[in-house]
C-alpha cells in the first residue's frame, strides 16, 4: 500500500500552488520462474495554470486532474538465456478540467475525460547459439467524452471520438561477448489509416573492459492528440486533418568506466521530425493554433559525469546542447521550441 498528500506554492505566480494526493497498491506474487504484479492506483491534483499555454492576459487559470490506473502483469522465465514470456494488461482514465479563469468561471471551462485500455502479449527467444528474437504484440484503445462551457452557454468541448491502435514488433539480436547487432521492425496500424513501418536497430561494441560504444537509429510515430485535433477556446484553436508526427533519430554513445567511483557518457545525436506538430502565433497577441510545421529537424549532445562517493550516495552532473531548426514562420511556439526535448 502506499499514499502520499503534498502542497506545493506558486513560484512563478502566486496562485499557481499544487495541491496533490495520491494512494494505491502493489500486490506482486513470485515464484522461481514467474512473476505477477498488480497495481491499482489513484491520483487527484489541482493546480494553478496562470500564464500556462500560453495565455499571457492575466487571467486566473486553473486546472484540476484526477488519473485512475489499473495495471496487472504476468511474466515467465524460461531457459539460461534471458527469455520470458509476459502477457500485460492495463486501463487508465483522466478527469481533466480546466477554468479559464476562476473569478468568471462560466467564461470558458473545457471538461474532457480520456479512457486507454491496453493489452499486450511481448517474450523474447534465446538459446545457446548467439541468435535471440525479441517480440511483442499490443492493442490499444482510445476514447474521449466532453463538453465545455463558453459566455455561460454549453459546448461539446473536445467532442466523443475513439481510436485503436495495433502494434507488432519483431527484433532478431546477434550478439557475442564483445558485440552485439539488433535489427528488427516494428509496424503501427493506426485505425483508419496506413500502416506505419518503424526501423529499431542498434549496434553495442565492447571495445575494452572500461569502454562501451553504442550507435543506435530508431523510428517513432505519434497520432496527433485530440486536444491538437479538436480544442476550440479563446485564446487556442485545434486543426482538424493533421497528419501523423514522424520521428528517426540517430545517435553514438561512448559510456567509460575509468575507475571503481567515476564514470563519463557522451551523446552526439540527430532527430528528424516529419509533420511535427506544435502550437504557434504568427504575430503577437494572436490565437495560438495546432499546425503541422513541416520538418524540425534537432541536433545536439549531452554529457555526463558520475561520481558514487558512498554505497549510498553519488553526484552527477551533466550538461546538454541543442540545436533546432525549421522553415515555418512563426512568431512564437507554445513547445518545440521552448523546451529541452
Amino acid at each position: 500500500l502506499f499514499t502520499s498528500r503534498g502542497y506545493t506554492g506558486g513560484l512563478d505566480h502566486s496562485a499557481n500552488d499544487v495541491r496533490q494526493q495520491t494512494t494505491g497498491a502493489h500486490v506482486q506474487y513470485l515464484t522461481e520462474t514467474t512473476q505477477s504484479d498488480t497495481v491499482v492506483a489513484y491520483q487527484q491534483k489541482a493546480f494553478g495554470a496562470v500564464d500556462f499555454y500560453g495565455v499571457t492576459n492575466g487571467r486566473l487559470a486553473a486546472e484540476e486532474l484526477r488519473d485512475t490506473l489499473v495495471m496487472t502483469s504476468w511474466r515467465h522465465d524460461h531457459g539460461k538465456h534471458d527469455g520470458f514470456i509476459r502477457l500485460a494488461a492495463s486501463w487508465r482514465e483522466i478527469q481533466d478540467v480546466y477554468t479559464l479563469d476562476e473569478r468568471d468561471p462560466y467564461y470558458y471551462e473545457n471538461t474532457h475525460t480520456t479512457r486507454t485500455g491496453t493489452a499486450a502479449i511481448d517474450g523474447r527467444l534465446a538459446g545457446d547459439a548467439p541468435l535471440a528474437l525479441t517480440w511483442r504484440l499490443a492493442l490499444e484503445d482510445e476514447r474521449i467524452d466532453s463538453d465545455g462551457l463558453f459566455k455561460n452557454a454549453p459546448t461539446k468541448g473536445l467532442g466523443q471520438h475513439e481510436r485503436q491502435r495495433y502494434i507488432g514488433m519483431v527484433l532478431p539480436e546477434w550478439s557475442t561477448e564483445a558485440f552485439r547487432l539488433r535489427l528488427g521492425t516494428q509496424i503501427v496500424d493506426f485505425s483508419g489509416e496506413k500502416l506505419e513501418p518503424l526501423l529499431i536497430s542498434d549496434i553495442t561494441a565492447h571495445l575494452t573492459e572500461s569502454h562501451t560504444l553504442l550507435l543506435a537509429c530508431t523510428q517513432t510515430v505519434r497520432q496527433p492528440s485530440f486536444t491538437e485535433l479538436e480544442y476550440e477556446s479563446p485564446t487556442s484553436l485545434g486543426s482538424r486533418g493533421l497528419g501523423n508526427e514522424r520521428n528517426t533519430e540517430c545517435a553514438i554513445t561512448l559510456t567509460s568506466r575509468w575507475s571503481d567511483f567515476f564514470r563519463t557518457e557522451c551523446t552526439i545525436f540527430r532527430r528528424e521530425t516529419r509533420h511535427a506538430v506544435d502550437w504557434i502565433q504568427t504575430a503577437a497577441g494572436g490565437r495560438w493554433q495546432a499546425t503541422d510545421m513541416g520538418d524540425v529537424d534537432t541536433e545536439g549532445c549531452h554529457l555526463l559525469g558520475s561520481w558514487t562517493t558512498s554505497d549510498d550516495a553519488s553526484v552527477e552532473v551533466s550538461y546538454q546542447y541543442l540545436a533546432k531548426r525549421t522553415l515555418t514562420a512563426l512568431h512564437a511556439s507554445r513547445y518545440l521550441f521552448h523546451y529541452p526535448d
